[in-house]
């Protein structure tokens, strides 16, 4: 170990549900995942970004959106209902 790091063992004593388990990995979400939540292209998606509409992180090579971004994105765009 290095300095400081302390070593877990998590693997006993936590109840996780398999729906917690997919929440957590679905924290970010890859291109093609945005795009079909939002019904718009890959590309668009890609210029979204470009125009920091949607925050990303690169992992890798990889781009990942937060879902929580994309939600809030969503909100955003909300029109309000007429009466």
């Amino acid at each position: 170990m290095h300095c400081g790091a302390v070593k877990l063992d998590i693997s006993e004593g936590l109840d996780v549900t398999r729906e917690e388990r997919m929440e957590h990995e679905r924290k970010y979400l890859n291109m093609t995942e945005v795009a079909g939540r939002l019904e718009v292209s890959g590309q668009t998606v890609a210029r979204m970004i470009e125009r920091g509409e949607l925050p990303a992180v690169k992992i890798g090579r990889r781009v990942k959106v937060p879902s929580a971004a994309v939600s809030a994105y969503l909100e955003r765009q909300k029109v309000p209902a007429t009466a």
